[in-house]
């Protein structure tokens, strides 16, 4: 089960833009620039193919307004645009064959604990589905 932690400030993936000129523009945010670092690195030998279950922490800075107290961010960026990053990371640094093999997502945006770091903990859980077949036979997490 493949995991990794980016030591970056999570940020959103930003929408296609279509630009004047007809051409659309794709930007890459730094923390997705980052993943696929982290995620490259790590790789398996080969990529995962299958139904895959993604689980991502994601630990965004504290802004000094917000009490020590409080645990779940629930300002923005949004957790969906922060996941799109992370899949798009992992799909171009050959963690998996396709970002469609997520089939479960588990994803939390918090602050950070005690002694934690900024960043996002990923771990890719291969799943069990007895319909799915490879040409070697069943997949085995």
């Amino acid at each position: 089960m493949p995991s990794i932690f980016v030591p970056t400030t999570p940020e959103g993936q930003a929408r296609p833009r279509l630009l004047k000129s007809g051409a659309v523009h794709s930007p890459i945010s730094a923390f997705r620039q980052a993943v696929f670092v982290e995620a490259f690195d790590k790789r398996p030998a080969a990529p995962l193919d299958g139904p895959l279950r993604l689980e991502v922490d994601f630990i965004c800075p504290r802004p000094a307004s917000t009490p020590a107290r409080q645990v779940l961010k629930w300002t923005k960026p949004d957790v969906d645009n922060l996941l799109k990053g992370a899949m798009d990371a992992l799909k171009d640094a050959r963690w998996c064959v396709d970002d469609g093999r997520f089939c479960e997502v588990q994803s939390r945006k918090r602050y950070p604990l005690s002694g934690e770091f900024v960043g996002a903990a990923i771990t890719v859980v291969p799943l069990r589905d007895p319909a799915w077949k490879t040409s070697k036979g069943a997949i085995t997490p």
